[in-house]
């Protein structure tokens, strides 16, 4: 009886097995865990695992915090690894100092407690705003370390050292283990992706100039639009080398070597792509001459992106990543690049020679054709410094560039963002005094935490709220964890594998930039609040109460951004448009020490102005128009104290020159009355006696350029910055 039932159990359960396994078949190519997001979260559940276990082992109080640490420095790129776990690490050091002095001084007066830690992160969130990259980082978490460290001693000081001693240790664990799994399963990839980047903007900004050129296509008609797309797009990119190279830096001691370089060719890019003459009058006679050039200066520019576009292979990976069959720029002849500078050189050896070639009968027509051309001759040299870069940056051990390339702070905003979080947490910590709440603390110490990652983010209170949605979503996560599936679980490989699945999600959102925040506070929530300790304790309590902690943190931390100084992007604007136009009129007063200092800091400024305006495209045209009007003002006044310098002692000129800008020096704040000096300077140049050609060719070219300082001083007369509209806050 038994064997003839066999045959139809297995009638029924055999097609049902081989659908499975071709739904199987069909499946299985979409799961393919060799892609980089896949490798990434594999990577981060895995380092979080060991930490726990580390953690587990060496019996720390909180061994859950080892696997947070690891979760709050995940990265895809190695380099992001190293340089947030070094600095995580010496900024935890300093903030346990901190605490150590804090919690000694004011253990048992917790309303100077506050005070001192709000304080101290106001002064942590100032220096993480002026700061860039991985320094910001570590000034951010020597600022709120405070909380984390001396949480669950606040309310017993005597148990301070080992709270704040095993704060330092999670967080060592957590940076070794995680540095050790990527060291072990990722390869460097920063090198690469920096060669394609500078390849990328190096040929498309050559696209540009090719198509897109004020002195030979005269673009200056009433109305026209000051930036076409693709300038305005590179404008906003160009420095984003900078971000990328800060991974590298970390990632490699190679491409540490190779800083300057790159930073160097980062700005001749930007240079160029903003340099060149200034539009001209349509029908001309000087530029009637340079479109004489026209035909071949763009053919040149074409050529040059076509080379730097096929700029592929081998070269683009590191010197570590060749293979064996690969072969250097020295074996397969000349690069695109050698190419594209041989192609410039002999495009400016002809524009030299056009420029020495004409002579015009209009004296005025003929200056303006010499500045001109020696604007485009700055802008080719701009240029050929980038690719010239390049080309140094592939060399197996180039000679570091020494320069320092300066960047913008932005004071202002500093001290506001760390007034915001001195206020809101005070604010947050008089809740808990007030209310006499025993777990207040954890919520002071997320507070701290939230307000200090979030200060510098492009919309804060966007992000505050993406940590709300985490919060809320890590709150579900952790109940549904703790009281109903780990009950149930025995044994430390099954709890890996059940908190590896609720880590997932979160993981797998920060991957996505829209989602990344929300990620992030899941993640480090959910971790705080299954509190896997050993051995675990199911106190449904004390779980409302950590959970209603950090709902609380992230609303305050909303609340102190929408009400405390919260961030405003027409002030922002504004503040930085006049701080470019500031600068310009500040070259008046004094020359700069490092002209070509000035002129990249206000290069970054430049590039700011633009990211703050990338959802406004009208705003942003004629905020980066004007912001250019104040570049060119400035490399003009420099320009002419340059060649006052180097003025013969027995020229008449320079005379004028000298007392021409000691009264424009007076006027630097009124730009009108400054413009009518440097035109009443023109026209006295006029009626100089000239001794030789070669002084009337120096007057011709000084009238010119101060009637082109007049004509600029004049814009900035009329283009008074103001609040750009559109959305009064960032968000």
């Amino acid at each position: 009886m038994h064997s003839a039932n066999v045959p139809e159990a297995n009638s029924g359960v055999f097609p049902r097995l081989s659908r499975f396994r071709k739904g199987l078949a069909r499946g299985l190519p979409y799961l393919d865990l060799t892609t980089p997001r896949a490798t990434y979260v594999v990577r981060s559940i895995l380092a979080a695992c060991l930490a726990l276990v580390v953690a587990y082992l060496l019996e720390l109080h909180a061994p859950y915090a080892a696997a947070s640490s690891v979760l709050l420095v995940i990265n895809p790129v190695q380099g992001g690894v190293i340089g947030k776990g070094v600095w995580r690490v010496l900024g935890t050091l300093v903030g346990m100092l901190a605490a150590f002095v804090l919690m000694s001084a004011f253990g048992q007066m917790p309303w100077l407690f506050l005070l001192g830690f709000g304080v101290w992160l106001g002064v942590c969130v100032v220096g993480m705003t002026l700061l860039r990259h991985f320094r910001a980082y570590g000034a951010t978490l020597a600022g709120y370390t405070v909380g984390l460290a001396a949480y669950g001693a606040m309310q017993h000081p005597e148990r301070t050292f080992d709270q704040v001693m095993g704060r330092g240790a999670s967080v060592l664990i957590g940076v070794v283990c995680l540095a050790l799994v990527s060291a072990l399963f990722s390869r460097r990839s920063v090198h690469s992706r920096l060669t394609m980047l500078l390849d990328r903007l190096a040929a498309a900004t050559a696209g540009v100039l090719a198509t897109h050129h004020q002195a030979i296509q005269a673009s200056a008609e009433p109305g026209a639009k000051p930036l076409d797309a693709g300038r305005r797009s590179l404008i906003t990119e160009v420095y984003g080398v900078d971000d990328l190279l800060a991974l590298g830096k970390a990632e490699s001691a190679d491409l540490a070597h190779r800083a300057g370089t790159v930073r160097h060719t980062m700005v001749s890019l930007f240079s160029a792509l903003v340099g060149g003459a200034p539009p001209l009058r349509e029908h001309s006679a000087a530029l009637a001459a340079l479109r004489a050039l026209q035909p071949d200066w763009e053919e040149a520019w074409r050529e040059v992106r076509q080379a730097l576009g096929q700029e592929r292979g081998p070269t683009e990976r590191g010197p570590t990543d060749r293979g064996p069959t690969d072969r250097g720029p020295t074996d397969r002849g000349p690069t695109g690049r050698t190419r594209a500078i041989g192609r410039l050189t002999d495009l400016r050896a002809r524009l030299v020679a056009l420029l020495a070639a004409t002579s015009l009968d209009d004296a005025a027509e003929q200056a303006a054709l010499m500045i001109a051309g020696d604007r485009l001759i700055e802008q080719l040299d701009d240029f050929l410094q980038a690719i010239e870069g390049i080309e140094r940056f592939h060399q197996p051990r180039p000679t570091p560039a020494r320069v320092s390339v300066p960047f913008h702070r932005d004071t202002v905003a500093a001290f506001q963002n760390g007034g915001r979080a001195l206020l809101t947490v005070v604010m947050g910590g008089a809740f808990w005094i007030a209310t006499g709440w025993t777990e207040g603390n954890m919520m002071l110490a997320g507070l701290a935490a939230a307000c200090a990652l979030l200060s510098t983010a492009p919309s804060p209170a966007l992000g505050a709220v993406e940590f709300i949605k985490g919060t809320v979503a890590a709150v579900a996560m952790a109940f549904l964890c703790t009281f109903i599936v780990l009950p149930h679980v025995s044994g430390l490989p099954l709890l890996l594998v059940i908190l590896s699945l609720f880590w997932l999600p979160g993981v797998y959102a920060t991957t996505m930039p829209r989602h990344a925040l929300a990620g992030v506070a899941y993640l480090v929530a959910f971790t705080t609040l299954a509190a896997a300790d050993n051995p675990m304790r199911y106190d449904f309590a004390l779980f409302l109460n950590g959970a209603v902690a950090w709902i609380l943190a992230t609303c305050f931390t909303l609340l102190g951004f929408r009400v405390v100084l919260p961030r405003n992007l027409a002030r922002d604007v504004t503040r930085l448009r006049q701080r470019i136009r500031d600068a310009a009129l500040g070259t008046l007063h004094d020359e700069p020490p490092d002209a070509a200092a000035w002129q990249w800091r206000q290069q970054h400024r430049i590039a700011q102005l633009g990211a703050l305006l990338r959802t406004q495209p009208q705003a942003m045209d004629r905020a980066i128009a004007q912001a250019l009007t104040s570049l060119h003002l400035g490399r003009e006044i420099l320009r002419l104290r340059r060649w006052l310098r180097q003025a013969p002692h027995d020229a008449e000129w320079p005379r004028v020159v000298a007392r021409t800008l000691r009264h424009m020096r007076q006027r630097a704040r009124d730009p009108a009355r400054a413009a009518r000096h440097a035109r009443r300077a023109a026209t006295s140049l006029t009626r100089l006696p000239m001794r030789s050609s070669a002084a009337m060719d120096d007057v011709r070219r000084v009238t010119v350029v101060l009637q082109d300082i007049a004509a600029l001083l004049e814009r900035h007369a009329n283009d008074v910055p103001y609040p750009s509209k559109g959305h009064a806050h960032a968000q």
